[in-house]
């Protein structure tokens, strides 16, 4: 049995070469399971040639010699029926880690040790666990807030906001309303907020928060009681707030407590009839049941008032939580608040 090949790339001439068939094992030998194929002495290259226009049975069922092979049939005008056909059927490819909660926890205790082994085979995924446990998460978060003036000094507050992962797997809802009451206003001459809190030395809180979590196919449902007082200090056109916020929560029937600190530092500006306040954030947070400072946040943002009645909050925090599955993650928000004030 004969077969032309094709011109010789490397040396341009043309030149019959033979395949021949041993004990009819022909199909085998091109494929590199037979023990006998032979091949002209310009095939490709790394074959080996044992005399004129042949290769040795030892190094065509050497290591990699089908691999070899494969490229001599299809550089030769091989029949359709020895060819290897390349397949159309791809297996789908991840552009991101495959989320493995149950492996990733244990890795986050709420009191960090100081050394963690991972031991298991090549090929079980060591180094993708240790990549997608200090991958950074992101999360979008959208809020609407509508704050309501009852009284002079009184007004309730109401919210819903989407928790979304980006990157990982987390998809949180929750509502919520905090009644306020201002205790002392601030006299000094600055630029008017459209936030009457913000025009009060000490504003007193109460409310209650719903909070509806999935992440990684586990459902969570939370219900919190706040509590918080807030006082501010205005130095130099400087406002500097910090909120003592304590919440009692039952996490899918679990009690616990948690007090959260979080010191604002903002500035109002003005270019032309252009408003708009910077600032900056801090809070940290102490978990009753795990007797720690266990997770803080961190950012900046920027507040666009519109007139007394709308203002848009834009900011990205980062969150640091060693109890939380993700960790570290940062966040993009924005913030609708509406204002309804009662008729003057």
């Amino acid at each position: 049995m004969r077969h032309k090949l094709s011109q010789d790339p490397a040396s341009g001439a043309n030149h019959d070469a033979y395949l021949r068939t041993v004990r009819g094992e022909h199909r085998g030998d091109l494929l590199g399971a037979g023990p006998r194929a032979r091949a002209c002495r310009q095939c490709p290259a790394g074959l080996g040639v044992e005399g004129e226009g042949q290769h040795s049975a030892a190094t065509m069922t050497g290591p990699g010699s089908r691999a070899r092979l494969l490229v001599m049939a299809m550089r030769a005008e091989v029949p359709a029926s020895l060819r290897v056909i390349r397949t159309k059927v791809l297996p789908p490819v991840h552009r991101r880690l495959v989320p493995r909660p149950g492996l990733i926890k244990p890795l986050r205790p709420g009191g960090a040790p100081k050394l963690t082994l991972i031991c298991a085979p090549a090929g079980f995924g060591k180094t993708s666990l240790l990549a997608a446990w200090a991958e950074t998460g992101w999360e979008d978060r959208p809020k609407v807030t509508a704050v309501v003036e009852l009284l002079q000094r009184t007004r309730i507050e109401t919210w819903g906001e989407l928790q979304h992962g980006l990157n990982f797997s987390f998809q949180r809802w929750r509502g919520g309303a905090l009644l306020d009451r201002r205790m002392k206003p601030i006299l000094k001459a600055h630029r008017a907020d459209i936030d009457e809190n913000n025009e009060h030395y000490l504003v007193l809180g109460a409310g209650y928060e719903y909070l509806h979590t999935v992440q990684n196919g586990s459902k969570t449902i939370e219900n919190r009681i706040i509590a918080q007082a807030t006082p501010r200090v205005l130095f130099a056109g400087v406002l500097l707030s910090d909120r003592n916020r304590s919440e009692f929560r039952w996490v899918n029937g679990a009690s616990d407590f948690r007090y959260r600190n979080k010191l604002v530092i903002s500035g109002r500006l003005q270019v032309g009839a252009f408003r708009f306040t910077p600032y900056g954030s801090g809070e940290l947070y102490y978990d009753r049941n795990d007797h720690s400072w266990n997770q803080s946040q961190y950012g900046f943002g920027v507040q666009f008032p519109y007139k007394k009645h709308l203002m848009l909050d834009t900011y990205l925090l980062h969150q640091n939580c060693t109890g939380c599955s993700q960790n570290p993650v940062n966040m993009i928000g924005a913030t609708l608040n509406l204002y309804f004030r009662q008729p003057q």
